[in-house]
């Protein structure tokens, strides 16, 4: 095939508009991963125990990676021609996982994010498909990088866990 051919084709795909349906996957990945930040951030302020530096700052380090991914989230939605959410209200509905409304022990909080995690997990999977099956490159690879992201700390808080 030709690079010419290719770029008319491109210049096809380019042109068109985005689903609703991936803008509204979006929105889901953003919900899930605020809800994660504000709980990783949570446990971050609260967890005690024998294990307190290295959680405190492992919990640190997980809000602080989820959270410099937040705005681009947002950003995606709105380059899909979506608005993004502008409540809290709204991010917590849209949300496959929920707050956490009580105080948890240290290995709660560790099993209550790893737990979290992977729904994340599979919402990303899900929009990079539809991403790609939309021929939202940019999007679709961002969706991979995160996914990267979210299976590191899965290994992570499965090897806090077995200890």
């Amino acid at each position: 095939m030709s690079y010419e051919k290719l770029v008319k084709e491109a210049a096809v795909v380019v042109g068109a508009p985005a689903s609703s349906e991936l803008a509204g996957a979006v929105t889901k990945v953003l919900a899930d991963g605020f809800v994660f930040y504000f709980k990783a951030h949570s446990f971050h302020w609260n967890v005690v125990g024998k294990d307190f530096p290295q959680l405190h700052d492992f919990f640190g380090g997980i809000y602080l990676a989820v959270f410099a991914n937040i705005d681009r989230l947002a950003e995606e939605i709105r380059a899909l021609d979506a608005m993004a959410p502008m409540s809290l209200g709204t991010l917590i509905s849209e949300a496959s996982i929920s707050e956490n409304k009580s105080m948890l022990d240290s290995m709660s909080m560790v099993s209550a994010l790893a737990d979290d995690n992977q729904k994340i997990l599979s919402g990303l999977l899900a929009c990079q498909k539809m991403a790609e099956a939309a021929n939202q490159v940019g999007l679709a690879n961002f969706m991979q990088d995160l996914y990267d992201s979210h299976k590191k700390f899965a290994w992570q808080f499965s090897a806090i866990l077995k200890g």
